[in-house]
This record gives structure tokens, sequence and C-alpha cells, in this order.
């Protein structure tokens, strides 16, 4: 058993799908390469592939990670050539590794996400700069969310309100570039259940989430 890890952008072309259409995107791109994938065990196998974080729908991504689990052993070089001549127009690699086959799972080892927002004002830096000092000195900003509600969450019926304090889950933020482009960078906790989205950050900075351009730009692994 070969695990290999690949590091991979998202563009514009396909900024637009979902998740589990990303998911299915790389097993279509994995077969057509010839890939001995490995498949789980159980009455519906299907091959042992995972994606380090979800990555919200509209979002575009520099180094987004992703394990394939492979039945026999393939050089990390090769595995690239191949799967690169099957990637759809949007999609690019820029790292092929082999991991430890045993060791935890890449979802679990997300820690932080940072990100690059592009965003629509006429604030000047300095404005901006002093609406972003005062967001890192607040030691609470409760918000709620919608969450599925109990049994029903699987069904995709009820849902309830969730209050959290997204200041703990801001680990930075600061002023990037503020010329003809206007754009904040944000670094973000990103771990299973407390997640930081940006889009709540521009909101509480009172920037349009809408009018904004998010790139995740990079994963923090434990």
């Amino acid at each position: 058993m070969q695990r290999i890890r690949i590091t991979f952008s998202r563009g514009e072309e396909i900024k637009y799908i979902s998740h589990l259409d990303m998911m299915r995107m790389w097993e279509r791109v994995f077969r057509r390469a010839g890939l001995p994938l490995a498949y789980t065990k159980g009455f519906n196998p299907h091959p042992r592939l995972s994606l380090a974080a979800p990555l919200p729908v509209g979002t575009l991504a520099l180094a987004e990670m992703l394990d394939v689990y492979l039945e026999s052993v393939l050089l990390p070089d090769q595995l690239w050539k191949d799967v690169e001549r099957q990637l759809p127009p949007g999609a690019g690699i820029s790292r092929v590794e082999e991991v430890e086959a045993t060791g935890p799972s890449l979802s679990s080892m997300v820690r932080a996400a940072e990100y690059e927002v592009a965003v629509t004002t006429f604030w000047s830096r300095r404005d901006m700069e002093e609406r972003v000092d005062r967001l890192l000195w607040t030691s609470k900003l409760m918000r709620e969310r919608r969450v599925p509600k109990g049994a029903s969450a699987a069904k995709g019926h009820a849902e309830e309100a969730r209050r959290y304090n997204l200041r703990l889950l801001i680990e930075d933020v600061w002023v990037d570039r503020w010329n003809f482009e206007r754009v904040l960078g944000m670094r973000l906790k990103a771990s299973p259940g407390a997640t930081g989205r940006p889009e709540d950050v521009l909101d509480e900075l009172r920037l349009a989430p809408n009018l904004a351009e998010i790139t995740r730009t990079r994963l923090i692994l434990a």
C-alpha cells in the first residue's frame, strides 16, 4: 500500500464545484491516468481518497492537499506526469510526495488556513489598518451559525442556531496590498468543528463578502 499526497490549485474554471464534485473529479482523473487505486472494504467499495479540508464553493485555492492510496508503488514524478495530463482546465499540481501510509489522516492534521482576500472599498490603508487593529484587540465577536439539528442532519431538514466566538477562530488578519488592489491577508483556524470563515471576518470589518474574491493560499498542518 502506498500513500501519495498531491498539492494542487483550483482556478476560476472549477471554483464553483462542490466538495463532493471535487472528489468525483479527482476519482475520474485518477482512473483515466490508470493509477492502481486502493479501495475501501465493504458492500460498496470506493477509491481511498481524502481532501485535507472542504473548500467553500466560489473560493479559489493555490495549495490544497489530497491523499490517494495505491495498491502498488509508483514513482511520484511519474504519477505527477500521468495525472497532470488528465486534469481539467482550472486544476494544477505543484507538488507530489509519498507519505507514511499508516500515519494520521490528512483532515485530522489541518490546524489553520491562510487566505488572500481582494475587497472592494474606498477606505484608505490607514483606515483599514485601524479597523483590523480594533478587530484583533477585541476578545469576543459573538455570532450565530445555522447547523443541522440532531438526527435530521443527514436528511438536511431541521436546523438550529449555534452561537460561537469568531475571535477564537482568528489567528491573524493584516493589510497585504493596498494600491491598485485592495487585499487583506487572514490566518484562520481550520480544525474539525472549529473553522473560521473569511466571509464572517469581512462582515465584522464592515466589508461586503459578496464583492470579495477569496483565495485560500495555504493549509497549515500539525
